[in-house]
Parts: C-alpha cells; sequence; structure tokens
C-alpha cells in the first residue's frame, strides 16, 4: 500500500517431496510474512519427515503421506492468514476489499461456526491449534453471536470449584519455587 515493496506470489509446490529430494519452510512453499507462519510449517515440516523416515532410496507411501500433511498444512496456514483480513476491522480500500472477498470453504466454515457459537472446526493436519485461532478471532474482533450450549451441561457450583482448585494449585506451584536469585545461580553454577 503506497510502499516500494517487491509483490510476490502465494505458491506451493505440488510434491514437496519428490524423489531423493524434500522441500522443506519457504522451498515447499510460501505465503505473506503477516505471521510467523513459515517457521511453524517448517517445524511440522521437519517432524512429519523424521516421522517418515524411510528406509532405502525409494519411499513412494512416504512421500505421498508427506506431500498430503504439507499441502494441508499450507492450506490451513494460508487460512489462517486470510481471516486476519476477514475479520479485522482497521478502515480503508484494502481492509474492505479484504472483508469483501469470499472465504475458501473449510474457513467459512470455521469463521462462521466461531461467530454462531464460539466453536471451531478443525480439520485434518492444520499447523495452528484450536487456541490460536479463538485467540485470533478474538483479538480481532470476532465476537461469537451466543455461547456452545454445551456450557449449560456443567453447573456453575461445579465450574467455581474447579477454577478455585486450579488456582490454589497453581498458587502452591509458585510459592514452591525459589526465589529468582537463587534458581538464577543455580542455572550459572550447571553451565
Amino acid at each position: 500500500m503506497g510502499g516500494t515493496g517487491k509483490p510476490f506470489r502465494a505458491a506451493r509446490r505440488v510434491e514437496a517431496w519428490r524423489g531423493n529430494c524434500v522441500a522443506l519452510g519457504a522451498a515447499a512453499g510460501l505465503l505473506e510474512p503477516l505471521h510467523p507462519t513459515a517457521l511453524t510449517l517448517l517445524l511440522r515440516s521437519l517432524a512429519q519427515l523424521i516421522q517418515l523416515w524411510p528406509a532405502g532410496p525409494q519411499a513412494p507411501v512416504e512421500a505421498a503421506a508427506f506431500n498430503r500433511t504439507a499441502a494441508g498444512a499450507l492450506q490451513g496456514a494460508r487460512d489462517f492468514l486470510i481471516a486476519h483480513y476477514a475479520v479485522a476491522g482497521r478502515a480503508g480500500a484494502l481492509w474492505d476489499d479484504r472483508r469483501a472477498a469470499s472465504l475458501p470453504g473449510p474457513l467459512a466454515a470455521k469463521h462462521d461456526l466461531f461467530a454462531a457459537r464460539g466453536r471451531l472446526p478443525m480439520y485434518d493436519n492444520e499447523p495452528f491449534e484450536e487456541e490460536d485461532w479463538a485467540v485470533m478471532f478474538d483479538a480481532m474482533g470476532l465476537m461469537p453471536r451466543r455461547y456452545d450450549a454445551r456450557a449449560d451441561i456443567v453447573p456453575l457450583a461445579t465450574i467455581e470449584r474447579h477454577l478455585a482448585e486450579q488456582r490454589a494449585r497453581v498458587i502452591a506451584q509458585v510459592r514452591a519455587l525459589p526465589p529468582y536469585a537463587q534458581a538464577m545461580a543455580a542455572l550459572r553454577a550447571r553451565a
């Protein structure tokens, strides 16, 4: 927007693993740097590669599984980025245009269900957790129209008791920690 940057085209390789070559990170797919998706995708693809490490030079089954996972993860990251634009409350032509754009199917379902009742459908190979989506939607101001009816199943007194127990547990754990200076001295002694 009025800058001197160079445009780029978001894209991904059809096959991140082909033959004996595996593309990781930006070599496998490129998305805009709005969010640190590249690092998330790189770490996920490394973990997947380790899980699928082949026993021999030919690994078509492992490659197909890796490619399926990599494509799904990149699509999930793309949707996560698009969601930032779709729900942002910022003013201006760019933002208005992005909010007016139609959302990809899985993202539209996720957006609509969250807006309706605060729930998030999660799909296979998504690189971001349900909490990431909820925090992002909340930070962008997308508030559900009603709460999830499942909340009525548990009596309020039970929820309050559970939260009080959690609070007491956290306080006890914090009190059991050594003072900062003592903890730092212990770390230095180990180094």
